[in-house]
């Protein structure tokens, strides 16, 4: 999982987050799991 936080000077702000999705559908134990056997 990958997130970004970015805040502007007037202090807004804003978050951007990703997933692998073949981790999200076998869980992530099992996703690196399999990327270990890679």
């Amino acid at each position: 999982m990958y997130s970004r936080d970015l805040d502007d000077p007037d202090g807004n702000g804003v978050e951007f987050f990703f997933m692998e999705p073949a981790a999200v559908d076998q869980g992530p134990d099992a996703y690196l799991a399999e990327q270990a056997k890679a």
